[in-house]
Protein backbone atom coordinates (compact mmCIF):
# COMPACT_ATOMS: atom_id res chain seq x y z
CA UNK A 1 0.00 0.00 0.00
CA UNK A 2 2.77 2.41 1.15
CA UNK A 3 4.60 2.11 -2.38
CA UNK A 4 1.42 3.27 -4.21
CA UNK A 5 1.32 6.61 -2.50
CA UNK A 6 4.24 8.01 -4.71
CA UNK A 7 1.76 6.82 -7.34
CA UNK A 8 -1.32 8.58 -6.60
CA UNK A 9 0.54 11.99 -5.63
CA UNK A 10 1.94 12.39 -9.01
CA UNK A 11 -1.63 11.42 -10.47
CA UNK A 12 -2.54 14.47 -8.03
CA UNK A 13 -0.22 16.99 -9.38
CA UNK A 14 -0.12 16.13 -12.64
CA UNK A 15 -4.05 15.89 -13.32
CA UNK A 16 -4.48 18.41 -10.69
CA UNK A 17 -1.98 21.25 -10.77
CA UNK A 18 -1.83 20.77 -14.72
CA UNK A 19 -5.28 22.11 -14.89
CA UNK A 20 -6.65 26.05 -15.06
CA UNK A 21 -4.90 27.89 -13.23
CA UNK A 22 -6.67 31.72 -12.70
CA UNK A 23 -4.53 34.09 -10.10
CA UNK A 24 -7.33 35.48 -8.66
CA UNK A 25 -6.65 39.10 -7.40
CA UNK A 26 -5.10 40.63 -5.30
CA UNK A 27 -2.49 38.30 -6.15
CA UNK A 28 -0.92 37.05 -2.75
CA UNK A 29 2.61 38.44 -2.43
CA UNK A 30 2.61 40.37 -5.42
CA UNK A 31 2.86 44.44 -5.58
CA UNK A 32 1.57 46.60 -7.96
CA UNK A 33 2.98 50.38 -9.71
CA UNK A 34 1.68 52.46 -12.24
CA UNK A 35 3.14 55.36 -14.51
CA UNK A 36 0.75 57.80 -12.66
CA UNK A 37 -2.93 58.09 -11.59
CA UNK A 38 -5.56 60.80 -11.72
CA UNK A 39 -6.85 61.07 -8.07
CA UNK A 40 -5.01 59.09 -4.98
CA UNK A 41 -8.27 57.89 -3.60
CA UNK A 42 -10.26 56.97 -6.30
CA UNK A 43 -8.59 56.26 -9.78
CA UNK A 44 -5.68 54.45 -7.64
CA UNK A 45 -3.24 51.65 -9.83
CA UNK A 46 -4.31 49.01 -7.39
CA UNK A 47 -7.97 49.22 -8.14
CA UNK A 48 -7.18 47.71 -11.47
CA UNK A 49 -6.21 44.38 -9.40
CA UNK A 50 -8.73 44.47 -6.35
CA UNK A 51 -11.74 41.96 -7.99
CA UNK A 52 -13.73 44.79 -8.15
CA UNK A 53 -15.59 45.97 -11.93
CA UNK A 54 -16.81 48.52 -9.98
CA UNK A 55 -13.74 50.42 -9.56
CA UNK A 56 -10.57 51.33 -12.25
CA UNK A 57 -7.45 52.78 -12.90
CA UNK A 58 -7.66 55.65 -14.36
CA UNK A 59 -5.18 58.13 -15.88
CA UNK A 60 -4.41 61.10 -18.39
CA UNK A 61 -2.71 58.86 -21.71
CA UNK A 62 -0.86 60.90 -25.19
CA UNK A 63 -0.96 58.18 -27.63
CA UNK A 64 1.47 59.70 -29.51
CA UNK A 65 3.89 60.92 -26.40
CA UNK A 66 3.14 59.69 -22.97
CA UNK A 67 1.82 55.62 -23.10
CA UNK A 68 0.87 54.33 -19.72
CA UNK A 69 1.67 51.47 -17.86
CA UNK A 70 0.37 49.04 -14.55
CA UNK A 71 3.29 46.69 -13.24
CA UNK A 72 2.57 43.15 -11.28
CA UNK A 73 5.70 42.77 -9.33
CA UNK A 74 4.87 38.94 -8.37
CA UNK A 75 6.89 37.05 -5.35
CA UNK A 76 8.99 34.75 -7.81
CA UNK A 77 8.87 34.24 -11.60
CA UNK A 78 6.05 32.57 -13.11
CA UNK A 79 4.79 31.57 -16.64
CA UNK A 80 1.82 33.29 -17.59
CA UNK A 81 0.08 32.24 -21.13
CA UNK A 82 -2.83 34.34 -20.96
CA UNK A 83 -4.55 37.14 -19.22
CA UNK A 84 -8.18 38.83 -19.65
CA UNK A 85 -8.95 42.10 -19.46
CA UNK A 86 -12.32 43.19 -18.05
CA UNK A 87 -14.12 45.35 -21.00
CA UNK A 88 -17.37 47.41 -22.07
CA UNK A 89 -19.25 48.45 -24.91
CA UNK A 90 -21.04 50.83 -26.38
CA UNK A 91 -24.28 49.53 -25.78
CA UNK A 92 -23.57 48.79 -21.80
CA UNK A 93 -25.31 51.25 -19.70
CA UNK A 94 -22.44 49.80 -17.41
CA UNK A 95 -20.47 52.95 -15.44
CA UNK A 96 -17.87 52.36 -12.69
CA UNK A 97 -18.82 54.01 -9.48
CA UNK A 98 -16.79 57.32 -10.01
CA UNK A 99 -19.22 57.63 -13.16
CA UNK A 100 -16.56 56.69 -16.25
CA UNK A 101 -18.19 54.61 -19.33
CA UNK A 102 -17.16 52.39 -21.67
CA UNK A 103 -15.40 55.08 -23.93
CA UNK A 104 -12.44 55.66 -21.52
CA UNK A 105 -11.67 51.81 -21.30
CA UNK A 106 -8.06 50.82 -22.77
CA UNK A 107 -8.26 49.29 -26.40
CA UNK A 108 -4.58 49.15 -27.58
CA UNK A 109 -2.12 47.86 -25.52
CA UNK A 110 0.65 45.76 -24.98
CA UNK A 111 1.69 42.91 -22.42
CA UNK A 112 5.00 42.16 -21.34
CA UNK A 113 7.67 40.24 -19.20
CA UNK A 114 10.07 41.09 -17.34
CA UNK A 115 12.84 39.42 -15.07
CA UNK A 116 14.47 42.78 -13.62
CA UNK A 117 11.75 45.27 -14.12
CA UNK A 118 13.65 47.03 -16.74
CA UNK A 119 14.04 44.99 -19.95
CA UNK A 120 10.66 43.93 -20.99
CA UNK A 121 9.55 40.89 -23.60
CA UNK A 122 6.77 41.80 -25.54
CA UNK A 123 3.93 38.72 -25.12
CA UNK A 124 0.65 40.28 -26.67
CA UNK A 125 -0.07 43.08 -28.70
CA UNK A 126 -3.48 44.46 -28.82
CA UNK A 127 -4.69 47.35 -31.26
CA UNK A 128 -7.78 48.43 -31.87
CA UNK A 129 -9.86 46.40 -29.73
CA UNK A 130 -13.45 47.11 -29.16
CA UNK A 131 -15.12 43.85 -28.04
CA UNK A 132 -18.77 42.59 -29.90
CA UNK A 133 -19.92 41.87 -26.33
CA UNK A 134 -19.32 44.04 -22.90
CA UNK A 135 -19.75 43.32 -19.19
CA UNK A 136 -17.03 40.51 -18.87
CA UNK A 137 -13.55 39.56 -19.40
CA UNK A 138 -11.83 38.76 -22.58
CA UNK A 139 -9.18 36.41 -22.73
CA UNK A 140 -5.50 37.54 -24.29
CA UNK A 141 -3.30 34.85 -25.40
CA UNK A 142 0.92 35.21 -24.79
CA UNK A 143 2.62 34.35 -28.34
CA UNK A 144 5.73 33.19 -26.27
CA UNK A 145 5.38 32.27 -22.73
CA UNK A 146 8.26 32.25 -20.22
CA UNK A 147 9.15 32.57 -16.73
CA UNK A 148 9.17 36.36 -15.39
CA UNK A 149 8.53 38.27 -12.31
CA UNK A 150 7.20 41.03 -13.76
CA UNK A 151 4.72 41.61 -15.57
CA UNK A 152 3.76 44.73 -17.42
CA UNK A 153 0.43 45.93 -19.14
CA UNK A 154 1.74 49.39 -21.66
CA UNK A 155 -1.41 51.18 -23.08
CA UNK A 156 -0.97 53.00 -25.88
CA UNK A 157 -4.72 54.49 -26.01
CA UNK A 158 -8.18 53.98 -25.34
CA UNK A 159 -11.31 53.82 -27.08
CA UNK A 160 -11.84 57.84 -27.36
CA UNK A 161 -8.10 58.29 -28.96
CA UNK A 162 -8.45 54.58 -31.46
CA UNK A 163 -12.31 56.02 -32.68
CA UNK A 164 -10.29 59.57 -33.23
CA UNK A 165 -12.33 62.03 -31.50
CA UNK A 166 -9.18 63.47 -29.47
CA UNK A 167 -4.78 62.41 -29.45
CA UNK A 168 -4.99 62.99 -25.42
CA UNK A 169 -7.61 61.52 -23.08
CA UNK A 170 -8.03 59.66 -19.91
CA UNK A 171 -7.43 55.77 -20.03
CA UNK A 172 -9.41 53.45 -18.01
CA UNK A 173 -8.25 49.56 -16.76
CA UNK A 174 -11.12 48.34 -14.82
CA UNK A 175 -9.37 44.84 -14.13
CA UNK A 176 -6.38 42.80 -14.95
CA UNK A 177 -6.14 38.97 -14.79
CA UNK A 178 -3.05 36.60 -14.99
CA UNK A 179 -4.02 33.29 -16.16
CA UNK A 180 -1.01 30.21 -15.81
CA UNK A 181 -2.58 28.45 -18.15
CA UNK A 182 -6.19 28.21 -21.06
CA UNK A 183 -9.01 29.64 -18.78
CA UNK A 184 -12.47 30.23 -19.83
CA UNK A 185 -13.74 34.23 -17.98
CA UNK A 186 -16.06 33.48 -15.42
CA UNK A 187 -16.03 36.22 -12.93
CA UNK A 188 -19.11 38.54 -13.85
CA UNK A 189 -20.54 41.87 -12.36
CA UNK A 190 -23.09 41.63 -9.30
CA UNK A 191 -25.11 44.85 -10.16
CA UNK A 192 -25.95 47.13 -11.98
CA UNK A 193 -25.26 50.97 -11.05
CA UNK A 194 -27.79 53.00 -9.76
CA UNK A 195 -26.87 56.14 -12.09
CA UNK A 196 -25.82 56.16 -15.57
CA UNK A 197 -23.27 59.13 -17.02
CA UNK A 198 -22.23 59.14 -20.14
CA UNK A 199 -19.60 62.20 -21.87
CA UNK A 200 -19.22 64.00 -24.80
CA UNK A 201 -20.21 61.56 -27.43
CA UNK A 202 -23.43 60.74 -29.22
CA UNK A 203 -25.27 57.69 -27.76
CA UNK A 204 -25.24 54.39 -29.83
CA UNK A 205 -28.24 54.04 -32.41
CA UNK A 206 -29.97 51.30 -30.98
CA UNK A 207 -30.04 50.24 -26.74
CA UNK A 208 -30.62 46.82 -25.93
CA UNK A 209 -34.27 46.81 -23.49
CA UNK A 210 -32.32 43.99 -20.87
CA UNK A 211 -29.10 42.87 -19.96
CA UNK A 212 -28.42 39.61 -19.79
CA UNK A 213 -24.93 38.63 -18.40
CA UNK A 214 -23.05 35.69 -20.31
CA UNK A 215 -23.62 32.63 -18.97
CA UNK A 216 -20.61 31.05 -16.56
CA UNK A 217 -18.42 28.58 -18.64
CA UNK A 218 -17.85 25.51 -16.50
CA UNK A 219 -15.37 22.93 -17.81
CA UNK A 220 -15.19 19.51 -16.91
CA UNK A 221 -11.52 18.53 -15.86
CA UNK A 222 -10.84 15.25 -17.55
CA UNK A 223 -8.04 14.53 -15.51
CA UNK A 224 -10.00 14.63 -12.68
CA UNK A 225 -12.24 12.03 -13.63
CA UNK A 226 -9.61 10.05 -14.70
CA UNK A 227 -7.94 10.21 -11.36
CA UNK A 228 -10.85 9.83 -8.65
CA UNK A 229 -11.53 6.26 -11.04
CA UNK A 230 -8.06 5.17 -10.25
CA UNK A 231 -8.73 5.85 -6.66
CA UNK A 232 -11.40 3.94 -7.00
CA UNK A 233 -10.99 1.22 -8.30
CA UNK A 234 -6.90 0.87 -6.35
CA UNK A 235 -9.70 1.22 -3.26
CA UNK A 236 -11.61 -1.93 -4.47
CA UNK A 237 -8.77 -4.10 -5.23
CA UNK A 238 -7.32 -3.52 -1.91
CA UNK A 239 -10.22 -3.90 0.08
CA UNK A 240 -11.08 -7.53 -2.02
CA UNK A 241 -7.71 -8.27 -0.55
CA UNK A 242 -7.69 -7.57 2.57
CA UNK A 243 -11.54 -9.61 2.98
CA UNK A 244 -10.31 -12.39 1.12
CA UNK A 245 -7.17 -12.99 3.60
CA UNK A 246 -8.94 -12.35 6.46
CA UNK A 247 -11.54 -14.84 5.54
CA UNK A 248 -8.81 -17.11 4.56
CA UNK A 249 -7.13 -17.01 7.96
CA UNK A 250 -10.28 -17.21 10.21
CA UNK A 251 -12.13 -19.65 8.33
CA UNK A 252 -13.38 -23.11 10.41
CA UNK A 253 -11.04 -26.27 9.72
CA UNK A 254 -12.75 -29.01 7.06
CA UNK A 255 -15.37 -30.18 8.71
CA UNK A 256 -14.99 -33.95 6.25
CA UNK A 257 -12.21 -35.29 9.10
CA UNK A 258 -15.60 -35.16 11.64
CA UNK A 259 -17.40 -37.35 9.90
CA UNK A 260 -14.75 -40.14 9.42
CA UNK A 261 -14.21 -43.14 11.27
CA UNK A 262 -12.55 -43.62 14.71
CA UNK A 263 -9.30 -45.49 12.95
CA UNK A 264 -9.66 -42.88 10.14
CA UNK A 265 -9.75 -39.87 12.95
CA UNK A 266 -6.76 -40.96 14.49
CA UNK A 267 -4.86 -41.78 11.14
CA UNK A 268 -5.13 -38.00 10.41
CA UNK A 269 -4.41 -36.09 13.64
CA UNK A 270 -1.08 -38.23 13.28
CA UNK A 271 -0.68 -37.52 10.20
Amino acid sequence: MNSLIPVISVLVYVLCVSGDILLTNPIPGASYSCSGQLNNSTDACSEAFDNNVRTAWMQSIESTSSPQYAVIALSSPMIVTSYQVYMLTNADDYVIDNGYDYSFQVSSWTFEGSNDGINYTILSTVHKYFPSKGREFVLFNCSSPASYKYYRFYVTANWFIDNGYSESDTLMLIELQLILKDFSPTTLPTEMPSVFVRRHLEPPTSMPSTFLHSSISVRINIGMIILIAVVLTIGIVLAAIFFWYSWSWYKLPNDNSLEASPEERTRILIS
